[in-house]
């Protein structure tokens, strides 16, 4: 089995290296961290080990997804968009493996959020992609979320040794 995970450490930095936020994973390289950028500005972040990564550049408009997995029952999703965006309708589409498990179709109504529960009963155990999609079907944001319904696969096994293979004079089980 291969281990890409990585416990890292860093700081990021706009561009007058002005420390905005510290970052730091747990052993498998999982980790969050905040920050508000501000349109026009660059950011990037600098590893413990010296190594530096450029962000995305900043964007004035545009959507928010922020996904909360820790309720056994429900993903929640929260969506923030521009003002430009608030009249229009958005689109939330949730798939695993090919197949569309969730789908809704969002509009604001004068409030600054969107939220949402999508229930983890009627998603398989799997890695869930969510993508929020403008009216136009562009995609602004996607998110995976990994389900766990503990409904592992069990298996019971028995044999009937009266028909074990025969192998050169001898039994041998398989």
């Amino acid at each position: 089995m291969m281990d890409f995970g990585r416990e890292i450490k860093g700081k990021v930095f706009d561009s007058k290296r002005k420390q905005v936020a510290s970052i730091q994973s747990n052993k498998d390289g999982v980790g969050v961290f905040n920050f508000k950028p501000v349109s026009g500005e660059s950011y990037h972040v600098e590893l413990s080990d010296k190594s530096t990564y450029p962000l995305t550049k900043i964007s004035n408009i545009g959507y928010t997804m922020l996904v909360n997995n820790l309720n056994i029952e429900t993903i929640k999703v929260r969506i923030q968009a521009s003002q430009i965006f608030k009249g229009s309708y958005f689109y939330l589409i949730g798939q695993m493996q090919n197949a569309k498990y969730f789908q809704g179709r969002y509009l604001f109504d004068n409030k600054p959020f969107v939220n949402i529960e999508i229930p983890k009963n009627k998603v398989p155990s799997g890695i869930l992609t969510l993508t929020l999609f403008d009216k136009d079907m562009k995609p602004w944001a996607e998110r995976l979320v990994f389900i766990n319904n503990q409904n592992e696969l069990i298996i019971n096994t028995s044999f009937d040794e009266s028909k074990l293979f025969r192998k050169r004079g001898s039994f041998c089980k398989h």
